[in-house]
């Protein structure tokens, strides 16, 4: 669902969301919970930024290079890079600008340092690598989208745990009895303000079922308890996007 991309000529890893914007739900952390009982279908609930990939806006704006934007598990074998772009994502569009090294020109840093926390990037490079055999490297590509967070970020009372266990026992009744091959990956976005409000309370994609999406927009707007709010590297407190992804596994 939260997409992650890093892809290759040799293999593609795509999680959550992948880069042509199809969704996809892995496990990749305590949060995400496939609730099956006997008889029931599969059904995944999670909440999280919108990609898995994540930087703190206080670490792009210090970034002078694309190989500090890239997690460093991406970057160890790079010898170099050409033809790096960074793009920042809207709903149907893209704002881009493009470099020819991994060192970030003007227009890219201007570019980076307009975002805002939850904005969404993708950074993609042609790039060197050491094939590890004798000096030699191979030519290879860098897709990768990143979700920008606030250092601090926003928390329910509770846990996100006890979230979605709130999640699931509202919507069982509803989920029960679905047709498993008509479920699709249902996403809802959120805003968590800097008073711990919620607002902007949007579906993004259905789960294929207007009704559990309803339910699901409702036990959101109307959850009890209450959100801790994110803050900045300064401890001021700001707004945070999280992502609702509900249904099941698949594109």
């Amino acid at each position: 669902m939260i997409a992650f991309g890093f892809i290759n000529k040799s293999n593609s890893l795509t999680e959550k969301e992948n880069t042509n914007d199809n969704k996809t739900i892995v496990a990749n952390n305590g949060f995400l919970t496939n609730f099956k009982i006997p008889g029931a279908v599969d059904f995944i609930y999670d909440i999280d930024k919108r990609y898995i990939a994540t930087i703190t806006k206080e670490n792009l704006d210090n970034a002078k290079t694309i190989a500090d934007i890239l997690p460093p598990k991406f970057t160890k074998s790079v010898s170099s890079y050409q033809n790096s772009r960074v793009s920042i994502l809207f709903k149907s569009s893209e704002k881009m600008e493009v470099g020819d090294s991994e060192v970030l020109n003007a227009a890219q840093l201007s570019l980076l340092k307009s975002t805002d926390y939850s904005s969404d990037i993708r950074v993609t490079s042609i790039c060197q690598k050491d094939s590890g055999n004798e000096g030699k490297t191979y030519t290879d590509s860098i897709v990768l989208y990143l979700s920008i967070i606030p250092e601090t970020e926003a928390d329910y009372e509770g846990g996100l745990d006890e979230l979605i266990s709130f999640l699931k026992e509202k919507s069982i009744e509803k989920t029960y009895a679905l047709d498993q091959k008509k479920i699709q990956p249902g996403k809802i976005s959120f805003i968590v303000t800097k008073t711990g409000d919620l607002k902007n309370v949007q579906l993004i994609s259905t789960v294929g079922y207007p009704a559990i999406d309803e339910e699901m927009l409702d036990l959101i707007t109307n959850l009890p308890g209450k959100w801790f709010p994110a803050s900045n590297a300064k401890d001021e407190k700001v707004d945070q996007e999280l992502v609702l992804f509900y249904g099941t596994q698949g594109c």
